[in-house]
């Protein structure tokens, strides 16, 4: 019997909020999963920018025109704070999350499957109207940044 391509898509919607639902800044967890490489273009009044990202390991920061800046980053729990001349435009290119795959938390892979079932199982209702299990959160809530 040939695949279904209905459920072939249906599963990858279940994947893809999934993933949706756990990763980056607008993710539950408040963190990049897996590495990712993002790019700010900013002009910090007080020659402040705070990285909403924390487990951020490279970072460039230029000017408009492309030249690196001079700065200082101080490393938080929460994410990075970038240093600088008051008024300047940057560019903000930096490198956030666990790493490859394989390190990530099982925790977060564990919530990422069980969100991927319950998202298909529900498909039919749009799967937000059943809730999140409280299982993914009990997985994640230890793992998730707190912005205040």
């Amino acid at each position: 019997m040939p695949p279904d391509p209905e459920i072939d898509r249906d599963l990858q919607n279940a994947i893809d909020a999934a993933v949706s639902y756990l990763d980056g800044y607008r993710g539950i967890l408040g963190r990049c999963i897996v590495t990712q490489r993002w790019q700010l273009d900013v002009l910090p009044p007080a020659g402040r920018v705070r990285l909403s990202f924390p487990d951020v390991s490279e970072i460039l920061v230029q000017s408009a025109d492309g030249e690196d800046v001079p700065h200082r980053i101080e490393h938080h729990q929460t994410g990075a704070v970038i240093c600088t001349r008051r008024g300047l435009p940057l560019r903000i290119i930096f490198t956030a999350g666990f790493g490859p795959p394989e390190a990530v938390p099982v925790a977060i892979k564990r919530a990422a499957l069980m969100l991927v079932a319950h998202f298909f199982k529900n498909r039919g209702d749009g799967g937000a109207a059943a809730g999140i299990p409280a299982e993914v959160e009990a997985l994640i809530s230890p793992l998730r940044v707190w912005r205040v």
